[in-house]
């Protein structure tokens, strides 16, 4: 019996488990669901993350008519074409020209595209391609096809006159395999050749648009868990990484050779993609970071080649120049806001400062058990012999 108590008394609290329900039921999280209260969040952890709507234009480049805007919310999106009276394009997958290996395109089993939240939305430079991606974990990459149909029609002086009719739709022509994390956020390089994701581990991947790998980017292996170069043609490269850090969005500023990626850590990282080898082997250059935010940084955009925005949850959007990460201008447009509210946090280091005090002060009570027991033990050991 006392060995038993000694080990109960030994035994740790189980602190995570505690600190969590206390952070998923705060009274004041607008998006805590008294329905559902141990229903964890995508962001922080506090409640679960509302969908947050997205829209994605189509740019007018190399002939193509900038025509098509993407719209997400929650799970499910929809791509209507402006120049037809906002007719809405069919949605459809390839059927017939899979390549070997690769996943199937198809929708999930009940018609969706996408599982759960869309949190990526994003057309290419170049109008050709259009990425979703979300909490899915599932990469999805979508081209526009346009087919055209001459008609031709007898008007009563018989002669016959030639109308052209053209029809889009979006094709689903390549889908990634389930990720280990969710998706955050996504862009596509200048040409359109490669489109970059991040996830919830702080990873950002990138993926060759096209339905097969070349042999440039065969040239650049991925490591297995032995060590051992691997040629995956159907899955996404490893680019860059933010150590212990969620991701919050990815850009590519059109004419640059940067990516700029950033997270909840109230950062903003440029990195410097390669010119001379494949990007499948990885970003390994920083250029600059920009720091100023007071709270997270939630989303970053191009303003040009050679500057960026930002916005953030301390209130304010602000301006950077890429080569140097220097702050150019601050504008304040919101009071601050950030997930972790400070009376909750200041809280959790007060329970956890008392009972890392309990688990010491256990801990000594039972060396003491421990040595009175085994002084005792000893001195029964004495009296037998």
């Amino acid at each position: 019996g006392r060995r038993e108590r000694r080990r109960e008394r030994r035994r740790p609290p189980a602190m995570g488990r505690k600190r969590n329900r206390h952070k998923n039921k705060g009274a004041n999280d607008p998006a805590f669901d008294p329905a559902n209260p141990n229903k964890t969040s995508n962001w922080g952890g506090l409640g679960t993350a509302a969908p947050t709507p997205l829209v994605a234009c189509q740019p007018s480049a190399d002939g193509v008519v900038g025509a098509l805007v993407a719209i997400a919310y929650g799970s499910s999106f929809s791509v209507h074409d402006a120049s037809a009276d906002d007719a809405l394009v069919p949605l459809t997958h390839a059927k017939d020209n899979i390549a070997e290996g690769a996943e199937a395109t198809g929708p999930c089993a009940d018609g969706r595209w996408h599982a759960e939240t869309i949190r990526v939305l994003r057309f290419d430079p170049t109008g050709r391609f259009l990425v979703t991606g979300g909490d899915d974990k599932i990469l999805r990459l979508w081209r526009v096809v346009e087919k055209k149909r001459e008609l031709s029609n007898d008007d009563n002086g018989g002669d016959a006159s030639v109308t052209t009719s053209s029809t889009v739709t979006m094709e689903c022509y390549k889908k990634t395999k389930k990720q280990p994390k969710k998706l955050c956020g996504g862009d596509f390089t200048d040409d359109g050749e490669y489109v970059t994701f991040a996830n919830k581990y702080g990873d950002v991947h990138i993926w060759p648009t096209a339905e097969t790998m070349c042999d440039r980017d065969l040239a650049a292996p991925r490591l297995n868990e032995k060590g051992d170069p691997e040629y995956d043609k159907h899955a996404p490269a490893f680019l860059l990484g933010h150590c212990c850090s969620i991701i919050t969005d990815v850009c590519l500023p059109l004419g640059s050779r940067y990516i700029c990626t950033a997270d909840r850590d109230h950062r903003i990282r440029v990195s410097y993609l390669p010119r001379t080898v494949s990007l499948m082997g990885g970003s390994h250059e920083i250029q600059s970071f920009c720091f100023g935010h007071t709270a997270f940084v939630a989303c970053v955009a191009a303003v040009g080649g050679d500057m960026i925005v930002s916005g953030g949850g301390d209130g304010t959007a602000r301006l950077w120049r890429l080569d140097d990460g220097e702050l150019l201008s601050t504008i304040v447009l919101a009071e601050p806001h950030d997930d972790d509210d400070e009376t909750q946090l200041a809280a959790l280091l007060q329970e956890e400062e008392r009972t890392r005090e309990r688990i010491v002060e256990e801990g000594r009570e039972s060396f003491k058990g421990g040595a009175e027991g085994g002084a005792e033990g000893g001195a029964d050991g004495v009296e037998g012999v």
